[in-house]
């Protein structure tokens, strides 16, 4: 897949209010996306992880946690991976960054 490929199918994962009422709770989509020359940057994520980042921000401290490796895809391209720890050490995952 090259990166004008990789355009189409970001912006076609991107869906409006009324698409992302008809998802199923685990189907990931892309929450946005950004291209410039042969840079990118793309965000998934599903509906239950954003809600399980809201809950947990509600009932405990949280801190967010970004780690990131390059050896998750044949292009070496980055992976970002942000979620938060709670006070158990637990790792929440909240999105996924390809950039």
């Amino acid at each position: 897949m090259n990166i004008n490929e990789l355009k189409i199918e970001a912006q076609r994962a991107i869906f409006d209010a009324e698409g992302l009422a008809n998802l199923t709770e685990d189907t990931v989509f892309v929450a946005g996306s950004k291209f410039i020359d042969n840079k990118f940057c793309v965000v998934l994520t599903s509906k239950t992880l954003i809600k399980n980042y809201i809950i947990q921000g509600k009932y405990a401290p949280k801190f967010v946690a970004i780690d990131g490796t390059y050896k998750l895809n044949q292009l070496m391209y980055p992976t970002l991976i942000l979620g938060t720890v709670d006070v158990n050490r637990k790792f929440h995952l909240g999105k996924t960054l390809f950039l």
